[in-house]
């Protein structure tokens, strides 16, 4: 072999080995990557899920009250003055007890002729007539409501027919809390405060360390009479009758665990 094709030669073999030693140090590289980034992957997937609980006990801060006059009579014009005379009545006594005029106003009036009815008694002899009558009371008198509320028998001892219900018709005053939007994101923020103490919890019994919020799901605030049983909070007749109030929302919070 010539001096020079030798020299060639070398220079190749020189060459892939390089090229080796540089694919072998590329792929150890890329290898150490991929390890580092599988690991990292599996450090952002641990993961605590935990809840947060946040409750305000309010009072109601409006009472909106609907009563219900009635009356039945075979004379309609009789039958109209008399409702007339204990719509007026009703007013009176609230008027009576400390409301303004304004916070009292009729809101319902309506006739009903039973001889009318396609399906009618033909024998009808008496009550023809049906007056339904609601005068509404609407305060942030609230207590005071309640009050009158209770002490609704004295008209009914006059004479005067009003509906006060019965145990699955409620028809007395309804309670509202009406700065309930004010207290949401005071709520969230303890609830969260809540779940992280939690966590907290949760990652030094764990011999971990929390981290960063990966997700965090809001609840359903929900609203109910402070002496009821969250059992029965599908029905909302002891909220609204109520003044006394709980206010619940739970939040569900994801944490990365380090």
């Amino acid at each position: 072999m010539k001096l020079g094709e030798k020299i060639k030669c070398e220079n190749n073999v020189l060459s892939l080995a390089i090229l080796g030693i540089l694919i072998a140090i590329g792929l150890t590289m890329l290898g150490y990557l991929v390890g580092q980034s599988f690991f990292k992957a599996k450090q952002l997937d641990r993961v605590v899920t935990v809840k947060g609980l946040s409750e305000k006990m309010v009072e109601a801060d409006l009472a909106v009250w609907p009563i219900t006059i009635k009356g039945v009579d075979n004379d309609l014009q009789q039958l109209n003055a008399k409702i007339e005379q204990d719509c007026k009545k009703v007013k009176d006594y609230l008027i009576q007890l400390g409301f303004a005029n304004e916070e009292v106003e009729l809101s319902q009036y309506s006739v009903k002729d039973l001889m009318a009815q396609e399906y009618r008694n033909k024998e009808l002899e008496n009550g023809r007539y049906i007056i339904t009558a609601s005068v509404t009371l609407k305060s942030n008198k609230v207590k005071l409501v309640k009050e009158a509320y209770q002490q609704i028998a004295s008209l009914i001892k006059e004479g005067i027919l009003i509906d006060v219900g019965d145990d699955y018709s409620y028809k007395g005053p309804l309670y509202q809390f009406t700065k309930f939007n004010e207290l949401k994101l005071l709520m969230l923020t303890e609830a969260i405060k809540n779940s992280k103490e939690a966590a907290n919890k949760f990652a030094e019994d764990s011999n971990s360390q929390l981290g960063m919020i990966k997700t965090a799901n809001q609840g359903v605030f929900s609203m109910v009479a402070v002496n009821s049983s969250e059992v029965y909070s599908n029905s909302n007749k002891d909220e609204i009758s109520s003044i006394h109030k709980k206010i619940r929302v739970v939040i569900t919070v994801d944490y990365y665990l380090n």
